[in-house]
């Protein structure tokens, strides 16, 4: 009888855990759901699958006569309806239901709405200034990758 209490207590104790554990899975969903909408995610996958559709018709401008196809595969594999349950999952699984919130009412702010509007040409322009300084710069790489050549080189042969 002694045994029975420990474990049937453990047991309880383990059930409210796991339900416990539920809730706040529950809660960091539907908290990433509040914070895809507030930063507007279902607009930006409209541009998303624009710039892909656009992109893949230059780098294959034979599907030009099919592009009533491109968008129907495209709305079939990258709309916001057809993956938002996995971007929930995917946002829950990285953050607390209390992360979530914090995040959400900052992207409801005006610097947080301002923040949103700016990143993808802050982001753009952020991609250009590394590129142009790798372009600058290629001299200098191909100087190193010619020192490392030589030097194995040279290491071969004495071998």
């Amino acid at each position: 009888m002694k045994l029975i209490k420990p474990l049937l207590l453990a047991a309880l104790l383990g059930a409210s855990l796991t339900v416990a554990a539920k809730d706040d899975a529950a809660k960091a969903r539907e908290e990433a759901e509040q914070l895809l909408e507030a930063v507007k995610m279902e607009a930006s996958f409209v541009n998303l699958q624009q710039g892909l559709m656009q992109r893949e018709l230059k780098a294959n401008p034979q599907f030009g006569p099919y592009q009533e196809q491109l968008q129907a595969y495209f709305d079939k594999h990258v709309s916001y309806a057809g993956l938002k349950d996995e971007l929930v999952a995917l946002y829950a699984s990285e953050f607390s239901a209390d992360e979530l919130q914090q995040i959400t009412r900052f992207y409801r702010t005006e610097a947080g709405q301002k923040a949103l509007a700016k990143m993808p040409g802050l982001l753009n322009r952020s991609v250009q200034l590394s590129v142009a300084r790798v372009e600058n710069n290629a001299p200098e790489l191909e100087a190193m990758i010619n020192a490392e050549a030589e030097r194995r080189r040279a290491e071969l042969s004495k071998l």
